[in-house]
């Protein structure tokens, strides 16, 4: 199950989130505290969203992953997408979990008027992941140092 942390939920567990979502950084991010605290304050006032997939085993729930996600505009379109900004699993995910955890994201994208889901990465675990639920995963992010 994908559970939305509230703003609240975020602050009093931030040490906790920071080391997650510092693992999974997008490449384009650099790690600074200055970064880092506007990660914080994106989560805060909800420019950010925080997320983690929970699974119960005999009443007990047992955090399988973070994933925050943010809403992107592309200007020239208008086109609104939901982007997937991090995704730390803490062991591998089962597709159920999977499946349901995409389920929930699609009902999130929809009700913000997205157009797709969409994330960077260069792991081939996530990139299998998405394809299994129907994702495509042909084009390729590029990155020039400035």
């Amino acid at each position: 199950m994908l559970v939305r942390l509230l703003p609240d939920d975020v602050q009093r567990r931030w040490p906790q989130l920071k080391s997650a979502i510092l693992t999974s950084l997008p490449s384009h991010i650099n790690g600074t505290d200055d970064a880092i605290n506007n990660l914080l304050f994106a989560l805060l006032d909800d420019t950010l969203h925080c997320w983690i997939l929970v699974e119960y085993e005999e009443k007990d729930a047992k955090i399988r992953a973070v994933v925050t996600t943010t809403i992107t505009v592309d200007i020239p379109s208008g086109i609104k997408n939901l982007l997937i900004y991090s995704l730390t699993a803490f062991e591998p995910l089962t597709q159920e979990i999977l499946v349901d955890g995409y389920n929930s994201l699609k009902e999130f994208a929809k009700s913000k008027n997205c157009y797709k889901i969409t994330a960077f990465t260069d792991i081939p675990r996530i990139i299998e992941m998405v394809k299994s639920v129907g994702g495509d995963a042909s084009q390729t992010m590029i990155e020039l140092e400035v």
